[in-house]
């Protein structure tokens, strides 16, 4: 059983079948999802449904968790693919609550994720892909990410293609927690 992890003000904790419906919610808003690199398809509460057993689903290579501050549904996080060979996986995060915006819950969350890579599952590297114009880019790099490349007019959004960073982060260049 994985322990819930705990920052400062807020609380990881596994993703649940009750989540369906806030998960669902932010799935379906334009304004979140157009962004993350699946880009924004709407999906029906039912056909979320059918892969909700894979998304709480700890044992796979795949470690999704709800990000929570006083009770309230925030996000989610995840690390992905995760290789235990070569010691290296992926990392995605949104925040869908959009209340929660601006608060400082996104770099919270990463580096209790970010952490619990490095801490608990023995990566020696993390990696994430992020949009040339998304503010978190600069964000991932006060924490030690650095480029290492960028896929050309990757993604469109908002009518336009934009540039994706590929950023990793090795163990000894962390500066989080």
């Amino acid at each position: 059983m994985i322990k819930l992890l705990e920052g400062k003000g807020i609380l990881l904790r596994p993703l649940e079948k009750l989540d369906l419906a806030d998960l669902n919610e932010w799935r379906n808003d334009y304004s979140i999802f157009k962004n993350l690199g699946g880009g924004f398809q709407p999906l029906s509460i039912d056909q979320q449904a059918l892969w909700m057993d894979n998304m709480i689903d700890l044992t796979s290579n795949n470690k999704r968790f709800m990000i929570t501050k006083n009770n309230n549904s925030i996000g989610v996080v995840g690390l992905y693919n995760i290789n235990y060979i070569n010691r290296n996986c992926e990392f995605g995060i949104y925040i869908g609550n959009k209340s929660y915006h601006g608060k400082g819950i996104g770099k919270e969350a990463t580096l209790l994720m970010i952490n619990y890579a490095f801490q608990n599952l023995n990566m020696r590297k993390v990696k994430l892909l992020v949009n040339d114009d998304n503010f978190a880019h600069k964000m991932y790099e006060k924490l030690g990410f650095r480029n290492v490349g960028f896929y050309e007019n990757e993604r469109y959004v908002n009518g336009k293609y934009l540039n994706v960073y590929i950023m990793e982060l090795l163990y000894e260049q962390f500066k989080g927690v």
